[in-house]
């Protein structure tokens, strides 16, 4: 199994009211395959009226690279060249609740993977995947090893007007 890293070009930035934003480069020693990403994506909160809300999603992601190491999709920032972003919407004033983004990062050399079984859309459960491959159904387990990178990322707030803390890193 290849080398996978990543190295972060923008953020890690904690705004107000659960607002979250870090953009990173992959880098990898692998050649003429795949830096593929199972993400759970986990948050809840108290809306301004009192609400209790929460999502959950859960879906794959696919970055290629190719014979020259060069990883695609790349989107090019003012800051420099990025291939994934974790981001949480904030949720407004007099809001407070927490979330929670794991990627769990694998390899799968070209042949393995099946252009079919992925889109090129974000997925029906809204994941954010953009133009990347993605899907919701897990690719088949003989095609994958163990995940060689894990990414966990998660925040909490307070914003209302008792509010203990503002948004922070959660671990």
């Amino acid at each position: 199994m290849p080398l996978i890293t990543y190295t972060s070009v923008v953020g890690p930035t904690y705004n107000p009211h659960g607002e979250y934003a870090h953009w990173i480069a992959w880098q990898t020693a692998g050649r003429d395959g795949f830096i593929v990403q199972l993400i759970y994506r986990e948050s809840q909160w108290q809306d301004a009226a009192g609400h209790h809300q929460s999502t959950s999603k859960r879906y794959w992601e696919a970055w290629r690279v190719d014979s020259n190491g060069l990883i695609f999709p790349t989107k090019q920032l003012s800051q420099g060249k990025v291939n994934d972003y974790f981001g949480h919407t904030g949720k407004g004033p007099d809001t407070k609740g927490d979330w929670e983004i794991t990627g769990l990062v694998y390899w799968l050399i070209a042949d393995g993977f099946v252009d079919s079984e992925w889109t090129k859309t974000a997925s029906p459960s809204g994941s954010g995947a953009g133009i990347l491959y993605c899907r919701e159904s897990n690719p088949n387990a003989d095609i994958l090893d163990t995940p060689i990178l894990s990414r966990r990322e998660g925040g909490v707030w307070n914003s209302t007007a008792t509010g203990t803390h503002a948004h922070k890193d959660r671990y």
